[in-house]
């Protein structure tokens, strides 16, 4: 019988993993360069290296020509040695440490045990799935560097290398059963969803940014209506889940690529993905393909269904609506912004100086609005909550903000914030400053008659004005003068109650009083607003 089967079969058997080995180590030494980059580069805030993206793009070509299978294969391994060594750290020394340090660490030690650096024969190992096994074959590092022919690495056969073998395999599996275990016990996380891998923590020069806030997804498949799901974050769920309640669960500190899952039978229908922001940020739109470098990677969250990649095809800002157009919350609730007005100081005296009051009329089917965060947005960038509370009247409401006095046109941006997905609705407009007193009066404000009589040494003015502003005007001292005409002195009078100089809307009479110290010796002039009469004093 020809041995030449056995032979062929086992040279296809030695080229496979030398194959595996090779691009094990291609696989690791491209991940430590991109690491070793990224560290790098925290150094460098403001400037471009060049031969550190040079490094990168060359790691970044060399993952690229790796099977996908393969190295969604290697990705798994890191990241589970990597949480296992993560895990035991924090669990024992208590403190947290660099995510990047610890990663790389990881990566290095793989490398090393690839290259058989730890041992004295210049043995390495190398991860083969077969089927639903992972085994670790050992390989002679020497002999494959050495020949260029794939069929003359050779495995170690004599049986004290597979006894060793297994020793090391056996060690692994101990050494890692406990780690696990002191993760399992001991770190305080929460439950992780099928599909979805553990992230890192998202930083900018080593400064822990906020994630982006996305509350939905919506799934758009061949031929059938787009899905709009829920958007959870993982650390959010609770530890046992119902398959009633379809939803899609991500990872909010994984920033590059964006990592998500969804049930398996969506995913493997999907062809586009819009994420939904909340706190009124820009809503994005992906296209599912395969890429090496995507800006998404989405997992099956239950069942049967391979991992897809997708790349980001555009951002979709949040509409902004003009006043006058309804607007619906996914819970049910509406709201129509009628219209906005804007009143300063010298239109309402009590205002607090520098400070003008922006009044909203709504027409809407909410009757608690502090869930629903009703913020008034400046030109400047502040953020305002309403001063008091929102006012209820004939179907109306009217909530009133506090604004710093514009000299000129206000741009303002009114949002309401669904309590149930964080979802943003927004109207925007420009406000015209307020008007100045000398302005207002002159053109609000009209005398209709004004009749004085002399009683002894008192003078009584009865005064009919006319206001056409859509709000009472209250006068002040200043607006309401009785002066010698030749002399100018001021005649004093004698203070109404604080009721009598409001006026409100249309004709109003107020009535003056003055107690005259010595017989009138020349004309009086009456100052209303901006208006001047010649009084001609009646006696009683």
């Amino acid at each position: 019988m020809s041995s030449m089967p056995f032979t062929r079969a086992g040279a296809a058997i030695q080229e496979a993993i030398h194959t595996q080995w090779r691009d094990w180590t291609r696989y690791l030494e491209a991940r430590l360069a991109l690491l070793d980059v990224r560290i790098a580069e925290r150094s460098v805030a403001f400037e471009r290296d060049n031969n550190l993206e040079e490094r990168a793009e060359q790691a970044r070509t060399a993952l690229a020509v790796i099977p996908q299978a393969r190295r969604l294969l290697f990705d798994r391994l890191c990241e589970e040695r990597r949480q296992a060594l993560h895990v035991g750290l924090e669990s024992t020394l208590k403190e947290r440490h660099d995510p990047d340090g610890v990663e790389r660490e990881v990566v290095q030690a793989l490398l090393n045990e690839a290259h058989g650096r730890h041992d004295l024969d210049g043995w390495g190992v190398v991860p083969i799935q077969e089927g639903a096994q992972l085994i670790w074959y050992e390989v002679h590092v020497a002999s494959m560097r050495a020949a260029p022919d794939a069929a003359t690495y050779a495995l170690r056969h004599d049986d004290s290398r597979h006894i060793r073998s297994r020793y090391l395999l056996a060690g692994l599996l101990a050494v890692g059963g406990v780690l696990f275990l002191l993760g399992w016990f001991l770190w305080p996380g929460s439950a992780t969803e099928p599909g979805l891998a553990a992230s890192h923590a998202a930083t900018v020069n080593g400064q822990p940014v906020s994630p982006w806030s996305v509350v939905g997804v919506v799934v758009e498949r061949p031929g059938l209506d787009p899905l709009t799901l829920p958007l959870v974050p993982r650390d959010s769920l609770p530890m046992t889940q119902t398959d009633d309640q379809p939803r899609a669960i991500w990872a909010p500190q994984q920033i590059m690529p964006l990592q998500l899952c969804l049930p398996a039978e969506l995913l493997a229908q999907a062809h586009t993905l819009t994420l939904l922001s909340g706190e009124g940020m820009p809503d994005r739109r992906y296209r599912l393909e395969e890429t090496t470098r995507p800006d998404l990677r989405i997992d099956p969250c239950m069942g049967n269904a391979a991992s897809r990649t997708a790349i980001l095809s555009q951002s979709l800002p949040l509409v902004d609506m003009p006043i006058g157009t309804m607007q619906s919350l996914d819970d049910d609730h509406a709201a129509t912004l009628v219209a906005l007005s804007i009143v300063g100081p010298d239109e309402e005296p009590s205002l607090p100086a520098g400070q003008a009051r922006v009044t909203l009329e709504l027409r809407a089917t909410i009757s608690d609005w502090a869930p629903y965060a009703p913020t008034l947005l400046l030109s400047s960038g502040q953020a305002l909550l309403p001063a008091e509370s929102p006012v209820a009247t004939d179907g109306m409401t009217n909530i009133r903000y506090l604004v710093p006095l514009p000299a000129i046109e206000l741009p303002v941006a009114w949002s309401l914030t669904s309590p149930r997905s964080g979802r943003v609705v927004r109207w925007r407009t420009a406000l015209p400053p307020p008007l100045e007193r000398r302005a207002l009066l002159q053109q609000k404000l009209s005398v209709i008659a004004v009749s004085p009589l002399l009683h002894d040494s008192s003078l009584s003015l009865k005064i009919t004005l006319h206001n056409s502003h859509d709000q009472p005007l209250q006068l002040t001292s200043r607006d309401l003068q009785v002066s010698g005409e030749v002399s100018n002195t001021l005649i004093p009078l004698t203070a109404p109650e604080p009721g009598d100089l409001v006026v409100p809307g249309g004709t109003h009479t107020i009535t003056l009083r003055t107690e005259l110290q010595s017989a009138l010796t020349e004309p009086l002039l009456l100052t209303v607003g901006t208006a001047r009469f010649r009084l001609t004093v009646q006696t009683s």
